[in-house]
This record gives structure tokens, C-alpha cells and sequence, in this order.
């Protein structure tokens, strides 16, 4: 790896608080939206997603350079993506629900089966509730989401 691809990594690693902030900043209509509501538990989620938490647009990860040096400091479980179901009305020419094994197609995930999963897990801040198909397909997906909020994730 050359030296200037090296600091452009580095550089990326140092200014992701500075990329989080930016993106609380763009979302302030909604953060002063919880306070005016005083939801202040969906406030810290909000935030502490936008800080620790990665994913697609959802997160910085700004702790996950630490994590890389420092294992043993690595923190339970935070974040999960979880497929509901694969199940989806179109046949898109690029994506690989078109070319899967039948087997493999219109499966879902019931409620039980997502308590299962995700019950355990006692410090989760935020699920990604995904698939290959489209997510309300899925006749459990609002019983899903209710559990979801439930527990403040």
C-alpha cells in the first residue's frame, strides 16, 4: 500500500466524528423534533447510532479503529442486519433474487423465530430488518417493528 493511500485512510479514520456531528447536524429537524416530544431515549439511540453504530448511511463506526488495536476492549453486540424475509414481486435483471435457488425463495421469518435471535442480545441499539425481497412482504414485519420499538431499538 502506498504512503498516500495509507494517510487518506488515516485521514478518513480521524475526521469520522467530525462526518458524524455533520450528519446530526443535516437530521436537526428530527432531533428537535424528539426533544420537543421529550423522547429523550429515542434522542440517545439516535445519536449513539450516529456515533458507534455502522452501516449504510446510518453510522460512523468512530470507535472501530480502537476496536481494531484493542480487541479485548470490543464492546457487546450493538448493531445487527437481520433478513426477514425472501420474498419480493420483481424481477430485477441485476439483483441475485432473480437468479436464486427455488428453495431458497418466499421465506420468512416469523416473530417467534426474530425474538429468538434477537432477544438475547441486551445492549442492541439498532437493527437493520432486511432482506433479499422486500421487507413487507413479510406478513410478521409490523409485529416486528412493534417488538422493535418495544425494547427501544
Amino acid at each position: 500500500m502506498k504512503i498516500g493511500e495509507r494517510l487518506s485512510i488515516y485521514r478518513d479514520v480521524l475526521l469520522r466524528p467530525f462526518s458524524a456531528t455533520k450528519m446530526l447536524w443535516n437530521h436537526r429537524r428530527t432531533i428537535g423534533y424528539m426533544l420537543k416530544k421529550r423522547r429523550f431515549k429515542n434522542l440517545y439511540n439516535f445519536i449513539f447510532v450516529s456515533y458507534f453504530i455502522r452501516g449504510e448511511d446510518c453510522g460512523k463506526a468512530c470507535l472501530d479503529p480502537i476496536w481494531k488495536f484493542f480487541p479485548w476492549m470490543t464492546p457487546y453486540l450493538w448493531d445487527m442486519e437481520l433478513e426477514i424475509t425472501t420474498q419480493c414481486y420483481l424481477r430485477c435483471v441485476m439483483c441475485e433474487h432473480t437468479y436464486f435457488d427455488k428453495s431458497y425463495l418466499n421465506q420468512n421469518i416469523t416473530l417467534d423465530q426474530f425474538k429468538q435471535i434477537t432477544g438475547p442480545i441486551k445492549n442492541l441499539k439498532w437493527v437493520n430488518v432486511t432482506g433479499e425481497g422486500s421487507s413487507f412482504l413479510n406478513p410478521h414485519f409490523m409485529d416486528i417493528l412493534r417488538y422493535l420499538k418495544s425494547r427501544d431499538i
